[in-house]
């Protein structure tokens, strides 16, 4: 079975998902660059790629997941996050 993706340079194997994470600005509106360690880790992201083991998330949806987790990397000067299917605490709804 191939793993389901929307446009992404990378395939994720197995119980992976690659996730386009929500990271925040971190310049406030008055110009001042927040530091590394006052930066919070994104928790919220899009799917765009998952294993071919995983059956509750589908590629295109948001989801919810814990903070420090998976493996960021850059492609093609964007910035992906890979995770295994366990990490995600579940999938945002908009209303």
């Amino acid at each position: 079975m191939k793993s389901k993706k929307l446009d992404t340079p990378i395939i994720p194997l197995a119980d992976q998902l690659v996730i386009i994470p929500d990271i925040p600005d971190f310049k406030t509106k008055s110009g001042i660059i927040i530091p590394d360690q006052a930066k919070k880790p994104p928790e919220n992201g899009l799917a765009i790629a998952v294993g071919t083991d995983i059956e509750e998330v589908k590629a295109g949806e948001r989801v919810k997941f814990t903070k420090r987790t998976g493996n960021f990397i850059v492609l093609e000067g964007v910035t992906y996050l890979i995770m295994k299917e366990e990490t995600v605490l579940g999938i945002l709804i908009n209303k």
